[in-house]
């Protein structure tokens, strides 16, 4: 199988200090590199088929513009609007500008108890509208785990990850240290097959 267009880089992460320091990777269709000494380790890596990778983004937009249609109607209920008024509003605000205006429509419209779960479930709902933008401006990118096992082999294992551009060399850096879960939680983001549940289903999140 050739490379994958649709990975756009490829991290290796080390998990033992005493792996060779020469690590080549060679992937398919790559000619064989010249011996560079016996510490010298060559990786095979092979993409695999990107289709549901694909296709699990096409669901997660579908979804959350399910989502978007439903907060369009809210907003107009909130607003006290008829409807081509308040979508012709609600269609000039991002998904940020959304939530907010509902949080101050609610405290005018709601009573206080049902106020307060509202607040709730916007700062869990903005939360979530940051991860998915996120993941719909990030790229694939391939992540490739080196270590040893118990015989002495050195071996791997690949991960394909939806990532967002780090903003700094200092957060790239971390986000190769699978003990940094503070970093990667934020801007790494794994696919799980088959889907667990519908992304509309915001109750589970």
């Amino acid at each position: 199988m050739k490379p994958s267009p649709s990975i756009y880089s490829v991290r290796v992460v080390r998990m033992a200090k005493n792996l060779p320091a020469n690590i080549t990777l060679l992937f398919t269709g790559m000619p064989e590199p010249e011996p560079a000494g016996p510490q010298h380790i060559v990786v095979r890596v092979e993409f695999p088929d990107m289709t549901p990778y694909h296709t699990c983004i096409g669901r997660f937009m579908d979804q959350w513009s399910k989502l978007e249609i439903q907060l369009r109607a809210l907003f107009t209920r909130l607003l006290g609007a008829d409807a081509e008024k308040g979508n012709a509003l609600a269609s000039t605000m991002s998904g940020k500008a959304m939530i907010e205006a509902l949080t101050v429509l609610s405290e005018a419209t709601l009573p206080a108890g049902a106020h307060k779960s509202f607040i709730n479930l916007m700062e869990r709902l903005s939360a979530i509208n940051t991860k998915r933008n996120y993941i719909v401006h990030g790229y694939w990118s391939a992540e490739i785990i080196v270590f040893n096992q118990r015989n002495g082999d050195v071996t791997m294992k690949m991960k394909v990850l939806r990532e967002y551009p780090a903003p700094s060399p200092r957060t790239q850096q971390a986000l190769a240290d699978p003990k940094n879960q503070r970093e990667r939680t934020k801007y790494l983001f794994q696919t799980k097959w088959p889907f667990q549940k519908e992304l509309s289903d915001f109750s589970r999140l």
